[in-house]
């Protein structure tokens, strides 16, 4: 009992005290960041705010559709989307948000940047903007890696403070595809989909989280009296052979449950050489094309 007396005083209570320190210190700081940085600021006009992870990062250039902005964010998770969306609803309306969804959006692939083996990879980007209860949920996913993820958060602070422009600072990714002739690579497409839907060969479980705030945004949305449109980007036809029948089964029944509207690009595009290797994203010149379609949607 002694020793661990000794032990606590010595190393749990100095970590406990400068954990509840930094979190106070930087609770006080989030307040002013988010109301005042210019990194977090969108243009105030906007009828299109696309949101959601690569398929939209990579496959939506808002420069070919009037009156847009994507802000999405390469490989983020719907619990970082609706934070993020949260926050820019307080200054923003846009007429219509439009919002990625795919058959990758349900597996629990997704949950490890919230709180798995890459959870440390978007709380600095985000960490300025969240209440009190989620800036602690972050540290509690976090618990076993504070040391790395406060080094995080402590260099965006930095970064904002100097007004210093780096990817760790932002809330989103925008368009950003610089892949130019690429093509589907089958090897790859199948690298692709075990990454995503298998887990050491045994089918990957739904993630609760994702959809739990997929909802969530909705939510959100009909609050704000903000119109919704979920969007599912183009497939290449040896990606989309290769899903399986369960997760088909239960994209279906999501957005017969969502009342949504849905843009469904998914058979639109089905030249191999418009893709990227994985057969799950578009190069440059196929983020044009379905660019191009989605504006013809919306026009209609």
């Amino acid at each position: 009992m002694k020793k661990f007396i000794v032990n606590f005083i010595l190393y749990i209570l100095p970590l406990l005290v400068g954990t509840l320190f930094s979190f106070i210190a930087l609770t006080v700081v989030s307040n002013y960041l988010s109301k005042n940085s210019e990194l977090y600021q969108l243009e105030e006009k906007i009828e299109y705010l696309f949101i959601g992870d690569s398929h939209v990062s990579l496959g939506v250039n808002d420069s070919l559709i009037p009156h847009s902005k994507n802000i999405s964010s390469l490989a983020e998770p719907y619990y970082f989307t609706y934070q993020k969306l949260n926050f820019f609803l307080r200054k923003n309306q846009p007429k219509t948000i439009i919002l990625g969804f795919s058959y990758a959006s349900l597996s629990d692939h997704n949950d490890r940047f919230i709180f798995g083996s890459a959870s440390t990879l978007f709380p600095d980007n985000y960490f300025f903007i969240l209440n009190s209860l989620e800036k602690a949920k972050i540290i509690f996913w976090n618990r076993g890696k504070l040391l790395e993820l406060f080094n995080r958060v402590h260099h965006s602070l930095y970064c904002h403070i100097n007004n210093i422009n780096q990817q760790n600072n932002h809330l989103y990714d925008g368009f950003n595809n610089r892949f130019i002739e690429t093509e589907v690579i089958p090897r790859r497409v199948k690298e692709r989909v075990n990454d995503l839907f298998y887990d050491k060969g045994s089918l990957r479980d739904f993630s609760k989280q994702n959809i739990k705030y997929l909802f969530q945004i909705i939510k959100l949305c009909q609050k704000s009296d903000i119109e919704l449109i979920l969007l599912t980007t183009p497939l290449s036809k040896p990606y989309r052979n290769m899903i399986p029948t369960i997760y088909r089964a239960k994209f279906n029944k999501i957005l017969s449950k969502s009342k949504v509207n849905h843009i469904n690009l998914i058979n639109d595009i089905d030249q191999n050489d418009l893709f990227l290797y994985d057969g799950d994203h578009l190069n440059k010149k196929g983020a044009t094309i379905n660019s191009k379609k989605i504006l013809e949607v919306l026009s209609k």
